[in-house]
C-alpha cells in the first residue's frame, strides 16, 4: 500500500545500480509508473468499471463507448417505468460482422439467432417484446431493435492512461505548481493494484534502463512476466 513517492523510492534503490546518474524527475517517474501499471492492466484486466451512456442529441452519435473502455463486458438497457422502477434489460453482444448480418435478415422478417435465445431466455426479450442485439463500431454503441431508453449501462474493463494532462483520470493532479507535489506524497494506486505494485515498479525500472541500453532490463521483464503469470491465474 505505496503512496507513489514511496514508489519513487523503490525505483531509485533498484535503478541505481545500473546508471551513473539518475535523471529521472518525480514527473517522469509518474509517466514511466503509469505506463507500467497500464501494461499491467491490459495483461490482466485486474480493474473493472461500470458506466451509464447518457443518449447525445443528434448530429452527435447517440450512445458512445467510455473513452477509457478496453473492452466490453455487459451491456444493458436502463429503462424506468411509469412507478418510478428502473429495469435494466440485457442486450445480446454479437460481432459487426454478425450484427449486419441479423439486421439484414430481420428486414426480411428472419431473426434466427436472437429469437432462438427468446425461446430459451424469456427475459431477454426486454420491453419491446424483442430481443435488442448490440455491437461497436469506432467506438458507437449499434443496437437493433433501436434501444427506446436514454441511459446504456456498460459493465467493461478499462484502460489505465499514462500520466498527463489531458488526461482525465489524472486531471486533479494539474496545475502542477499547485497540485502536485501534494498528491505525489498521499495518492496511491487503486486497491486492485497495490498488491502488484512491485511488479509495475519492475516493468518500470526495465523501461527505464532498457532505454539506457542496459541488458539487465531483462531480468526485471521477466520479473513483471511472472506476476502477471500469477495475477492472471488468481
Amino acid at each position: 500500500m505505496s503512496t507513489f513517492v514511496e514508489l519513487f523510492a523503490d525505483f531509485r534503490d533498484m535503478v541505481k545500480v545500473y546508471v551513473e546518474e539518475l535523471d529521472v524527475t518525480e514527473l517522469a517517474f509518474m509517466r514511466l509508473i503509469t505506463r507500467a501499471a497500464q501494461e499491467f492492466q491490459r495483461e490482466t484486466e485486474y480493474l473493472e468499471a461500470v458506466a451509464d451512456i447518457t443518449r447525445q442529441q443528434p448530429p452527435a452519435v447517440p450512445f458512445t463507448c467510455p473513452s477509457n473502455m478496453i473492452r466490453p463486458v455487459s451491456i444493458r438497457g436502463v429503462m424506468q417505468t411509469s412507478d418510478g422502477t428502473i429495469l435494466t434489460e440485457p442486450f445480446i453482444p454479437q460481432s459487426l460482422t454478425q450484427f449486419r448480418r441479423n439486421t439484414d435478415k430481420a428486414i426480411d422478417g428472419y431473426l434466427e439467432t436472437p429469437t432462438d435465445y427468446m425461446y430459451r431466455i424469456p427475459s431477454l426479450r426486454g420491453s419491446t417484446g424483442r430481443t435488442i442485439m448490440v455491437s461497436i463500431w469506432q467506438r458507437e454503441l449499434l443496437t437493433y431493435p433501436q434501444f427506446a431508453g436514454d441511459t446504456i449501462r456498460m459493465w467493461y474493463i478499462p484502460d489505465i492512461p499514462a500520466f498527463s494532462r489531458g488526461a482525465v483520470q489524472w486531471a486533479s493532479w494539474f496545475p502542477i505548481e499547485t497540485n502536485f507535489k501534494n498528491l505525489f506524497t498521499t495518492a496511491q494506486f487503486q486497491p486492485e493494484l497495490m498488491m502488484y505494485e512491485q511488479a509495475i515498479v519492475d516493468y518500470a525500472v526495465a523501461m527505464y534502463i532498457k532505454s539506457k541500453g542496459s541488458k539487465n532490463y531483462q531480468v526485471f521483464e521477466n520479473n513483471f512476466k511472472q506476476a502477471v503469470g500469477r495475477a492472471i491465474e488468481n
